[in-house]
Order: C-alpha cells, then sequence, then structure tokens
C-alpha cells in the first residue's frame, strides 16, 4: 500500500478516535520511511492520546531531531511534560516554541501554568494575560486565568475573567457557580471591603 493511503488512514483512525489503529498505521509507515519526521510526530501525538507521555515525549523529542521544528510540536512536548511532572522541561519546550512564534497564544498559556507549577507567580500571570490577549475569546485561558487569580488571592480578578467567559459562553459549564460564590463572598457583610485578601 502506498504510503499516501496509509496515512490517510491513519489520521481517519485518529479522527473517528481508534488510537491504537492510528499508532499501528503510523508505525507500519516508520518500518518502510524511518526518517518521516511529520509521521513521527504524528506518532507521539497519537501516543499522547492514548496517555502514555513517556513514548508521546519520545517521538515528539525524535522529530525535532529530524529537524520537524514548529511551535506546535513544542507546545504539545511541553504539555506531555507537564503531564510527567516533568515542569523544568515544559518550561524550555514552551520557550523553544515561542522562540519559533512569539505570538503562540498556546505556548504562552503552557508557559503561564508551568511558571505557576513553580510558584513564579508574576511570571506566570503575565504570561498567562498575554494569552488572553492573543486569544480573546479562549475561555480555556480565561477559565484557568480565573482559577490562577483565586489561588494566589484576589477574588476580583477571579470574578472579571469569570464575568468576561459569561458574556461569551453564558453555559459555561461550572464558571457560574465559581462566578457567583466569589461575588457571595466578596459582597457579603461578613466583608465589607470586599477582601478575601485579594485584589
Amino acid at each position: 500500500m502506498e504510503m499516501a493511503s496509509l496515512e490517510k488512514m491513519a489520521y481517519e483512525a485518529m479522527q473517528r478516535g481508534d488510537v491504537a489503529a492510528g499508532i499501528r498505521l503510523y508505525e507500519e509507515i516508520l518500518e518502510k520511511d524511518p526518517t518521516n519526521a511529520r509521521v513521527i510526530y504524528y506518532l507521539g501525538y497519537a501516543f499522547g492520546q492514548a496517555g502514555d507521555h513517556e513514548q508521546e515525549i519520545s517521538y515528539y523529542r525524535k522529530a525535532v531531531a529530524q529537524n520537524y521544528r514548529t511551535a506546535l510540536i513544542y507546545y504539545n512536548l511541553g504539555e506531555a511534560y507537564l503531564g510527567d511532572d516533568q515542569v523544568e522541561d515544559a518550561v524550555q519546550a514552551f520557550k523553544e516554541g515561542l522562540q519559533i512564534d512569539a505570538d503562540s497564544a498556546d505556548n504562552h498559556f503552557g508557559l503561564g501554568r508551568a511558571y505557576h507549577l513553580r510558584g513564579q507567580n508574576a511570571a506566570a500571570e503575565e504570561e498567562l494575560l498575554e494569552a488572553v490577549r492573543l486569544s480573546p475569546q479562549d475561555i480555556v485561558f480565561k477559565e484557568y486565568l480565573g482559577f490562577f487569580y483565586e489561588q494566589i488571592g484576589q477574588p476580583r480578578n477571579a470574578l472579571n475573567q469569570y464575568q468576561s467567559i459569561l458574556e461569551i459562553a453564558p453555559d459555561a459549564e461550572g464558571v457560574r457557580d465559581r462566578f457567583e460564590a466569589i461575588n457571595k463572598i466578596l459582597v457579603s457583610p461578613e466583608n465589607p471591603s470586599g477582601g478575601m485578601g485579594g485584589q
């Protein structure tokens, strides 16, 4: 079977959620063409969908070694590192992605989360805000930023993020509950200054 046909079959398998078939087909392609960097990357992605971060990381790194370097592969590599609790490697991967595309909202988002895990809250906030600025309709970015503000004791900033999500997606799951819970605390008689120790 021609390589293009195998690759099409692998892609279709992944699209319908048959990750095992996708992996098998990508591996078959690489048996015939072991330096196909694009397929190496796809195989890494397939292993990531299967939850195997070790294999995912291995194949992404092989693809990079074959000069398959894009902002997206570094974002996915960073996410895989985070999934494997390798925060320092994740930071480096996201930074590599931003060297390729300084306006990659995904890599700013990933880097912000990695900084948050390292306890570098000022740097985390800067990266997360940049991700939201670059992709203002992405409610995932805004929701994490709201969560971040809750974590560091800035409920008003969290409230602002949740409110902006509800303006985009009024039925966003769980967001209205968080918005109402924080708002209730901020306006309660026990907290006349709207404190909670934050802004």
